[in-house]
């Protein structure tokens, strides 16, 4: 799964990379794309990964299965909010209106922080407790199952 999140970080790279180029459109697209990405990951871990972390004890440790859930609701309210504000950098760009793109723009900006605090708090428990109990406390043929459940859905 750490492949995955490597990917996610590149993504957000790029899309921030793209914000500070003042690319709108470009930050738009990496955004999706990132968006995309980061909501199939938590569709995943939340339909094969977690019901594995419980089965396998997950529930009895420090970080429950409902505090993952939790956080992937936390990150999918983070990403509908800033889709829209995107959106309108994007016409407030080509309207050339700069004073209030550059209002837009820090605004997003200043979001995207604590979204991004989430994030990195949130790979950091999957690091540290999720994939840790998962690799102590689970077989390996019932982890390659779960992998291979992902790819069937498009992982």
């Amino acid at each position: 799964m750490m492949p995955v999140h490597a990917r996610l970080d590149a993504l957000f790279f790029a899309h921030q990379q793209a914000l500070l180029d003042r690319d709108a459109p470009r930050a738009l697209l990496t955004f999706t794309v990132f968006r995309d990405t980061l909501l199939h990951h938590a569709r995943d871990e939340e339909s094969q990964v977690l019901p594995l972390y419980v089965a396998c004890g997950g529930d009895a440790s420090d970080s429950p299965s409902a505090q993952f859930r939790i956080e992937h609701d936390k990150l999918r309210r983070f990403l509908a909010e800033l889709e829209p504000r995107l959106e309108s950098l994007c016409t407030l760009a080509v309207a050339s209106d700069r004073s209030a793109a550059d209002r837009e723009l820090l605004g997003i900006l200043d979001r995207e922080s604590w979204f991004k605090n989430l994030l990195v708090h949130h790979d950091l428990r999957e690091r540290n407790a999720l994939y840790r109990l998962l690799s102590a406390e689970c077989d390996e043929e019932r982890q390659r199952a779960a992998l291979a459940a992902m790819g069937r859905n498009g992982a």
